[in-house]
This record gives C-alpha cells, structure tokens and sequence, in this order.
C-alpha cells in the first residue's frame, strides 16, 4: 500500500509559508542557478538544478540535496545519477558549516522556507519531495527526515548512516535507499541505519559500492532504478502487487488488464519488464487451456470444450482474451450442429 502520510507535513508546511519573500529569477532547464540566500547560512547560498526534460505542463519530483564536510554546495550525486534529467534537484547548504552539528531546527526551517518559492516558481509534485546526502550529508538527511518524516516521498543516505525515527510501523511503507562503498568507514553505521530502518517498517533498498571507501557510485543503475520506481514508475510495483491478488482471486482477466499497463510504461525498466513477463504467463496459461477446448472439440467433446471457454470466459473476465473465448463458443455449437447433419 502507498504512503500517503508524506503529503501532510507538506500541505501544512506550503499553507502555513506565504509566497512573499524574494522572486526567485528565471530557473532554465538543463541549467543549475546559483539563489543568493545570506538567510540560508554558511556560504549564503543554494543551487536549483531544472533537468533538461523540463516542461510546465507536468509536475516534477524534487530532491533536497546536502553535501559534504567541507564541500560545495552541490547538486552532485543525483543529477548525475539520472542523467540531468527527470527530477528537480536543489544543493542545500547548512546553516552551519564545518562538523558542528547540522540538521537542526535553523536547517529544518530553511528547507520548509525554500520550498514554496519553488513550488510556486516550478511545476514541483509536492508528494515527491525527496531528501538525501553523502558523508555528513547523509547523517544531516537522517536528522532533517527524522523531524520532517510525513514531507519525504523518500530519503537517501549515502556513505553515512544513524537510526531511523520514531517507534515501530512509524516509517512503514517510507522509500529509503542507502549506500556506502565496500571499505567505507562509515559501512558499520549504513548498515545499523539499513536495520534501523527496517524495524521501523521502511522499504530498504541498501547497496555497496563494490571496490570503493568513502566515495558514491554516481553511475549507480541500482540508485537510478530506485528514483524511478519511486516517481514515473511509482504505479508499477502496486500494480504487480495488486496483479498477485487478483490471480489467487482467480480475477486473471483483471490482473492480465492491470500488468498490461504496466508494462506499457517502458520497454526497458526493470519492474515493467517483470509486470511484461508476468503478462504473458497469463496469456500463455489463458492459451495453453484455449488450445485444450479446441482439442476437446476436435475429438468430438463439445460440451467440454464449451465447458473449458466458459470458465476462461469467467476467469478472464475484463480483457481482450475473455472476448475470444466469449466468441468461440457459439461457433463451436454451430460447427458441432453442421457436422451433425
């Protein structure tokens, strides 16, 4: 089931901010604009990146960006990670620089600030609202997510860890993802915040950069398929969950209907590849037992081929392959009643 919870603390926090303030200035796709923020704390700046698929007549996921001890302000992994385009990425900087420490009530504040001028300024989808970091930005992601929990569609910690928020099933259904290389110093607490997560009911998905220590892989496939699932894609791994109950519900027709579509999103993402083979082992399974009432027929067995449709008829009811079945009946009494004569 999907997490609906992500879009309360953002409605209230985009009605209780007005849109006064400063205008933000044009924000180009396939560009990154600095925004001279002195408020902002440290270097008195942030970074939005607009990827370069931009258009305004669709809303658009947005990730919260936080670098490292010492960095730049960046929007360095995750535009990176998806090519320059399809979501919006905002490179924060911290109130306070240098390892103080960060993601406090000053840094809440200048996320909750932040937001409504680009929501305003961008077509952002406010129920994909993302937050992530590496190194200090990750620990900093897992503060400001503790304390933001219900904006967040879902939260990257990179080469950092800490524990997740609140009791148990208070993070149940979250989308987290977390990485950290294979000889990172921080792995130990990655993988406390991997188990952290999950005893609080968050969806994990946890990678090692295989050969590499304190360092993101920004070419991560596994990270890319992760936004993915959890924006564009985001209908797709419901669909195939909801597929697997109509199937017992013996609803094939109904399931059949909803992988199609599914599948239908993409010739080459993972979860509509898998939602595509697992129609087609319906449309098999619906032909092998076709092939069966047509083999009943030839053998003179009418009654039991009729019997065979009319169960596929039922079972696959609400798609293409329930018509067939639905259309051959007949035919078969009328060609039984030729032959006969």
């Amino acid at each position: 089931m999907a997490d609906m919870r992500h879009c309360l603390f953002g409605v209230l926090c985009l009605l209780a901010a007005s849109a006064a303030g400063a205008e933000l200035p044009d924000l180009p796709a396939g560009a990154e604009t600095k925004i001279e923020d002195p408020s902002i704390g440290g270097n008195g700046y942030y970074l939005v990146y607009v990827p370069s698929d931009y258009t305004p007549d669709r809303t658009w996921p947005l990730v919260v960006c936080y670098h490292g001890l010492n960095g730049k302000v960046t929007t360095w992994p995750f535009k990176n990670v998806l090519g320059g385009k399809r979501c919006i990425v905002v490179g924060m900087e911290y109130y306070e620089r240098g390892s103080g420490g960060s993601g406090g009530s000053r840094d809440v504040e200048n996320v909750k600030r932040i937001l409504p001028p680009l929501v305003k300024k961008l077509k952002v989808d406010t129920e994909q609202l993302f937050i992530g970091g590496f190194s200090k930005g990750g620990f900093t992601t897992n503060r400001i997510a503790g304390q933001t929990l219900s904006l967040w569609a879902g939260i990257l910690i990179l080469g950092a860890g800490g524990s997740g928020p609140g009791g148990p099933g208070s993070c149940k259904g979250k989308a987290v993802y977390v990485g950290v290389g294979e000889t990172d110093g921080f792995r130990e607490s990655a993988e406390s915040a991997v188990a952290s997560y999950k005893r609080l009911g968050a969806k994990v998905t946890f990678e090692i950069y295989k050969g590499r220590g304190h360092a993101v892989d920004a070419k991560s496939e596994v990270m890319r398929d992760w936004f993915l699932a959890n924006t564009e894609f985001r209908t797709v791994e419901p669909a195939i969950a909801a597929s697997e109950e109509l199937v017992k519900r013996k609803k094939l027709g109904l399931a059949y209907k909803t992988l199609k579509e599914a599948a239908a999103m993409s010739d080459t993402f993972g979860l509509c590849q898998e939602a595509a083979r697992q129609a087609q082992a319906l449309a098999e399974a619906f032909e092998k037992r076709f092939a069966e009432a047509e083999q009943a027929a030839a053998n003179k067995q009418v009654p039991r081929a009729a019997t065979i449709l009319r169960v596929l008829v039922r079972e696959f009811a609400g798609c293409d392959l329930a018509e067939r079945a639905k259309k051959r009946i007949p035919e078969l009494t009328a060609e039984a009643k030729g032959e006969s004569q």
